[in-house]
């Protein structure tokens, strides 16, 4: 996925104790005359979670990488601090997602492939879930928002399983609701009105 970088007009590099996203860290990089981070830079922050990309204004903008101490890695898009945008979101268990971003999560149309060789193509929404990592001491009690791996495909999409089962159709909350087909890897083809956990038991039974 190749993005283009935005055009922003930087000042002069700096080397700073700055906090964003509620946590403390160094930043290293180029900023505007108010000395805020605006253009090309890296964020180092104290838990070990490093940005490198593009800032405007004091927030991550623009086109970046956000790299977590447990291993998980975005790449693509940020506005106001979050992910918005085009964007790719490896997580360090080797399952990928590559596709839209709304307000930081994963939402709009996009592609997620896991590890076991399950892939689905198709629409996204956020889920009301948040994961937050809670620090304390000196500075008070404060929360800085964490990698979540619940937005669920919602809409019309493709499921390809990696028994060799295929899904199309709509999905509603992360499962097959709706109208759609499946194909089964054995040859049994069901076509029309989902609800997932009516339909799979009515095909077990039928095989039986």
């Amino acid at each position: 996925m190749e993005l283009t970088p935005h055009a922003i007009t930087p000042v002069e590099e700096k080397r700073m104790r700055i906090e964003i996203l509620g946590v403390l860290g160094t930043y290293v990089g180029e900023t505007d005359s108010d000395g805020k981070p605006h253009g090309k830079g890296k964020m180092m922050w104290d838990d070990e979670d490093v940005y490198q990309g593009e800032f405007k204004n004091g927030k991550m903008e623009g086109i970046g990488t956000m790299r977590y101490i447990n291993g998980n890695v975005y790449e693509g898009e940020y506005k106001n601090n979050k992910r918005e945008g085009r964007g790719t979101f490896r997580w360090d268990d080797e399952d990928v997602y590559e596709g839209e971003f709304k307000n930081g999560k994963m939402e709009g149309r996009g592609t997620y492939r896991s590890a076991n060789g399950n892939v689905y193509e198709g629409q996204f929404k956020m889920t009301r879930r948040r994961e937050e990592e809670h620090f304390g001491g000196m500075m008070g009690m404060f929360t800085k928002e964490r990698e979540w791996k619940n937005d669920e495909k919602h809409g019309k999409g493709r499921m390809k399983y990696n028994n060799g089962d295929v899904y199309e159709g709509e999905w509603k909350n992360g499962k097959e609701h709706g109208k759609g087909r499946k194909k089964y890897d054995h040859g049994r083809i069901y076509d029309g009105l989902w609800d997932t956990t009516i339909i799979e038991s009515i095909l077990e039974q039928t095989s039986l």
